[in-house]
């Protein structure tokens, strides 16, 4: 089963899943996540196969956390149309092909997580 596959079964946050994304991430036993001044999250760390920590956000948990996945060039947006709608929602737009990926979720960070990494391609 894909991540992505995975992110849409979640009713909640996983360490599992963040665990996942974060092996996803790692190029060289380094991590490429931007962490922005200001933005709360509580962190663990990763230990990488060659044995290095890296932190490690709960991206399925805080909105904060998700918005570091959103690729560079696009732009995002996180919302809800109300208590009747399919939950909340987040989007990704590539601002170079104009392409969305929009998904629903069982809470914001989910849905912008999952829209991350559609984004960046699986």
């Amino acid at each position: 089963m894909s991540l992505i596959e995975r992110l849409e079964k979640l009713q909640g946050p996983s360490r599992e899943i963040d665990e996942a994304i974060a092996a996803t991430l790692q190029t060289d036993g380094k991590m490429r996540v931007m962490w922005r001044p200001g933005a709360f999250c509580e962190m663990d760390a990763y230990i990488h196969p060659n044995g290095v920590r890296s932190p490690m956000l709960e991206y399925t948990a805080y909105v904060d956390a998700a918005m570091t996945l959103v690729p560079k060039g696009c732009m995002w947006d996180v919302g809800s149309n109300g208590p009747d709608d399919d939950g909340p929602w987040a989007t990704v737009t590539s601002m170079t092909t104009m392409q969305d990926f929009s998904v629903h979720a069982p809470t914001p960070a989910l849905a912008l997580v999952t829209a991350c990494l559609m984004a960046r391609g699986g």
